[in-house]
């Protein structure tokens, strides 16, 4: 189900592992400058959560792609329809 919503061109992006790398790499950058230019706005202790939830999803720095099957809608052509959801849930950028 959840390649069906992958292959999806008009949605979605296919990246090497290499591009998806240098992405996180990127939005790593810009999270630490932006916790630097506003740590006072933001306070000390959401500055903390944010780099402890930087922190603790390093190793797996990436968002979750699943489905949910649409059971109200019932079987079309022999299937469920599904809905795809993008989590953020164990990404880097979670803490924000």
């Amino acid at each position: 189900a959840c390649l069906k919503h992958l292959r999806n061109t008009e949605c979605y992006d296919i990246l090497t592992e290499e591009e998806a790398r240098q992405g996180i790499e990127e939005l790593e950058i810009l999270i630490e400058a932006w916790l630097h230019d506003y740590k006072k706005s933001i306070g000390e202790h959401a500055h903390k959560i944010i780099q402890q939830h930087m922190i603790a999803n390093a190793a797996s720095p990436f968002g979750q792609f699943y489905a949910l099957f649409k059971i109200h809608k019932g079987i079309k052509d022999g299937a469920w329809p599904t809905r795809p959801v993008c989590s953020d849930v164990t990404s880097l950028a979670h803490g924000l």
